[in-house]
């Protein structure tokens, strides 16, 4: 159960609270004391509060609006608030003819609210105007994650996140998809705040992802949420570009004087994915008034195999070549070496009105997994030319083409290559054309698997201010940075071009991802003679994004002498780390744009069944100009039990800095024989002459029409 903790130098807010059911005005009390207030939801139901109007301090609102009521305030010896029920059996003296009965179940529901989806005031899931999903941590379904992406996807509707088992970078930040967009069609916060895009370009994201920049919220510890809410929604309007999916916020655990440790490991029935983990939390209270959370994780993870043998290696197999792995190629889910978690959260009140904050966030994860099993027989550019039919093993001409010692043709008709006399040739050191004749097939007789991996580092940090001015004015001020790095390495593989002298292990580069973040909002209660005061929110935002893509070792890209080994198209060596070629100089750099924003968003509860909410943004990039987004949403209260909510939203997604600049360079042979193959974003020079047009905005417009049924106290249905 959460709480809320007061000290003598509480701060008074501005409340009015109208006579209704109790969940409903904790609600809106915990709304305009901005703060997050839980309470019994069932008993709250059944129970009618009366209206409150004035200044007070929250501890001081709470005992005038629950007096005579089944709630109370409980505080505890470290001075924290929670609201509990009464006593539900006082003594028999006490009781009245008129004094209600109220049946109280042993683990009452406590409701939980949240600002997201409209800026201004707090509302439960099932009071929002929008389609709101606000999860605790202490929900049975997280109970062993041990990652963020693990729970969500077990209690949230259309979130879905694909294994990527062969598919280069995307297996390392495991891209999450919402209402069937992309990755990087959802718009992900922390503690409120904008969270970075991870470094990867998911180039392979497995259809829904493929080209996606989105965030990676794998690196979450779950040991450092409080809850998590989510809104599927169209949200542009309100929180700027990325959010035509919707939005995701997670909110920082603040429990001083509280902790928790959980120890877990096992592994699948099949008998392999074992698994261990740590995950501490603890907070601790700083001086008087200030509170901090420290939560760290550990965990590791061996690779699942799922695997039968391919058939094209089953085939070598039954020909005789014995030197074919069992399975050739391993499917399942990657390993996990090492992955480090750290967390901070931090609330300082400097003053009756106003507070200091921060939170900061770090990761530090090693994976590595398979990728496609090289076949000694039919894998082009390796150990086959590509060129004939049947096809002819590669064969690398030492002392030069046409001269000196001249190396054997040798057709694949079928069976074992090994067995041929001409292969025994080439592979005999000891004579002449064995030192002159070189194949691959010498080191991987049975074909090879390349063995692909990352390291990626990311962190986050938050600073700023919060608090009410004298003429109740809430402000939150804040600057932040985030960073995401990822350096990738293959093993197993060679650069097919540099023949026997290729390194069989590449550092083919890495990419980062920096961001910069400062905002400033404002938020005040506007008295208009309707059923509530509107709640007026305004701001600015300023962001910077950088995009750099980092060169690798020079073998992992480089134009060996053998990749025109002999005339004719594709009948060369392969250049570059076989599985995924380096980043070459010419393809990395560092590309930067700013954005501007400036929003307002409005909330009005004309009466106790219609809650309005509008919301207005312009944002202004360096490269792609103005856009400007609106939202309207409606809820009606029908009945008691049923109410009905819809939405009209205009939104957008501008490319990211890394979609628009990166190139990619791959040598292969065309038409002419070996020539390099980019990739180039539109805007460079040689794309404009062959008529590309630069990249806009994906714009979207958004309807949403939906009903909420209240079962019971326990149950809804949306």
């Amino acid at each position: 159960m959460g709480a809320v903790k007061e000290y003598s130098t509480a701060p008074q807010y501005d409340f009015s609270v109208r006579s209704q059911t109790a969940d409903k005005s904790l609600i809106e009390l915990a709304g305009q004391a901005r703060t997050t207030l839980l309470f019994p939801f069932e008993l709250a139901q059944q129970v009618v509060l009366p209206g409150l109007q004035g200044q007070y301090t929250l501890e001081d609102a709470l005992h005038l609006l629950l007096a005579n009521s089944p709630l109370t305030i409980h505080r505890d010896n470290k001075g924290y608030l929670t609201i509990v029920p009464r006593q539900t059996e006082p003594p028999v003296n006490e009781l009245s003819e008129e004094s209600p009965k109220v049946t109280i179940d042993e683990g009452p529901v406590y409701e939980r609210i949240s600002v997201l989806g409209n800026r201004a005031s707090a509302r439960g899931a099932y009071d929002s105007a929008v389609p709101l999903d606000i999860i605790a941590t202490d929900n049975p379904f997280f109970a062993g994650s041990q990652t963020m992406l693990d729970a969500l996807t077990q209690v949230i509707p259309s979130f879905n996140v694909s294994a990527q088992t062969t598919n280069d970078a995307a297996m390392l930040v495991r891209p999450a998809n919402l209402r069937g967009l992309a990755s990087d069609h959802t718009l992900t916060l922390v503690n409120g705040k904008r969270r970075h895009r991870s470094a990867v370009i998911t180039f392979l994201g497995g259809g829904l992802s493929d080209g996606a920049q989105g965030p990676d919220i794998s690196v979450l510890p779950v040991s450092a949420i409080e809850q998590a809410e989510v809104l599927r929604d169209g949200a542009a309007a309100q929180y700027g570009s990325d959010a035509i999916a919707g939005v995701m916020n997670f909110k920082l655990k603040s429990t001083p004087g509280q902790g928790s440790i959980a120890l877990t490991g096992g592994q699948y029935s099949a008998g392999d994915g074992e698994q261990v983990s740590v995950q501490v939390s603890q907070g601790l209270a700083i001086g008087q008034n200030g509170a901090l959370q420290l939560s760290a994780e550990y965990q590791q993870q061996k690779p699942t195999d799922r695997s039968v043998q391919r058939e094209d290696a089953q085939a070598l197999l039954d020909a005789g070549n014995q030197a074919i792995a069992i399975p050739a190629q391993q499917w399942g889910s990657a390993a996990m070496d090492r992955d480090v978690k750290l967390a901070a959260n931090l609330a300082m009140p400097v003053s009756r009105q106003h507070e200091i904050y921060a939170f900061a966030l770090g990761t530090s994860r090693d994976m590595e997994g398979e990728f496609y099993f090289r076949n000694p027989q039919r894998r082009q550019g390796v150990f086959v030319t590509g060129t004939n039919q049947p096809d002819e093993l590669l064969i690398a001409d030492l002392d030069g083409l046409d001269e000196g010692i001249e190396c054997p043709g040798i057709l694949l008709t079928g069976g074992n290559v090994l067995a041929s006399v001409e292969y025994q040739q080439i592979a005999d050191e000891q004579s002449a054309v064995g030192r002159n004749c070189f194949a691959f097939n010498e080191w991987f007789p049975g074909g090879f698997t390349p063995r692909f991996g990352g390291r990626v580092k990311d962190g986050t940090f938050y600073a700023g201010s919060r608090g009410e001015f004298a003429d109740a004015w809430h402000y939150d001020v804040s600057v932040g940075a985030g960073y995401s790095g990822i350096r990738y390495y293959i093993n197993n593989t060679v650069n097919p071009s540099l023949g026997p002298d290729s390194p069989t292990a590449f550092r083919p580069g890495g990419a980062a991802q920096i961001e910069r973040n400062a905002s400033i909002g404002l938020l005040k209660s506007l008295s208009t003679g309707f059923y509530e005061p509107f709640t007026l929110a305004l701001g600015m935002e300023w962001r910077s994004e950088r995009y750099r893509q980092i060169a690798g070792e020079q073998a992992s890209y480089e134009v060996g002498r053998f990749a025109q080994n002999r005339q004719g198209v594709n009948a060369g060596f392969s250049v570059g780390a076989n599985g995924f070629p380096g980043y070459r100089p010419e393809t990395s750099g560092e590309w930067q744009r700013e954005t501007r924003a400036v929003y307002v968003d409005l909330t009005m509860p004309f009466s106790d069944t219609w809650l309005t909410t509008a919301a207005f943004r312009a944002e202004d990039f360096s490269d792609f100009g103005t856009h400007v987004d609106g939202k309207l949403s409606l809820r009606w209260q029908a009945t008691e039990t049923l109410a009905y909510r819809s939405s009209v939203s205009t939104g957008f997604k501008a490319p990211t800095v890394g979609q628009s600049n990166i190139i990619n360079i791959s040598t292969k042979f065309g038409l002419n024989g070996l020539e390099d193959q980019i990739t180039l974003p539109p805007t460079n020079s040689v794309a404009v002459k062959l008529g590309a047009r630069e990249l806009t905005p994906e714009e979207s417009v958004n309807f949403s029409v939906g009903l909420m049924a209240s079962l019971s106290p326990a149950a809804q249905l949306t």
